[in-house]
């Protein structure tokens, strides 16, 4: 795998699900992925179909806490650096708060939805959701770890498969 050199907690099967939905994907649709981490989600999922736009998006406190990133522009280079050496062209850092971005309509309908935040999950699901195209993809990673505050959130959506970490859930 291309990716599998980035120092990541994402496990091959959850980059095998990245592959399996975003490739179904029309060209020109979009894909948030929320969690940015180290970047290995967000080449995976851009690699996976090079005709969508990846919008990516973290507040780096997590890259701060563990000292991957110092500030804000170092982590914004660390992200240019790393689209750069995978040749990626169809994805967009962007660096702040997701409800922040998401309250004030800065960021389109989305057509496949991927979630990997440590500790606001639940909270971010609930905030985005409503801006996830009927039939449209969710990617929960980490699902176990609020698996009740999903369900509810989700309820009446289509729940897919698992593998790895990932819950796929379809919007309905």
């Amino acid at each position: 795998e291309k990716v599998s050199k980035i120092d990541s907690y994402v496990l091959h099967d959850d980059i095998r699900l990245y592959s399996k939905y975003v490739s179904r994907l029309l060209p020109g649709t979009t894909v948030l992925d929320v969690g940015t981490g180290k970047g290995k989600s967000a080449v995976a999922l851009s690699l996976a179909n090079p005709e969508v736009q990846v919008l990516t998006v973290d507040d780096g406190s997590a890259a701060f806490a563990r000292g991957w990133a110092v500030d804000q522009k170092d982590y914004e280079n660390k992200m240019a650096e790393l689209f750069k050496e995978y040749g990626i062209e169809n994805c967009t850092f962007y660096f702040g708060d997701i409800f922040d971005m998401a309250f004030k309509n800065r960021i389109p309908y989305v057509d496949l939805f991927h979630l990997d935040d440590e500790t606001l999950e639940a909270d971010i699901l609930a905030a985005i959701v409503p801006i996830v195209k009927i039939n449209g993809i969710i990617l929960m990673r980490n699902y176990n770890r609020c698996k009740e505050r999903v369900d509810e959130t989700c309820r009446g959506y289509e729940f897919l498969e698992n593998m790895g970490l990932i819950q796929v859930i379809r919007k309905i």
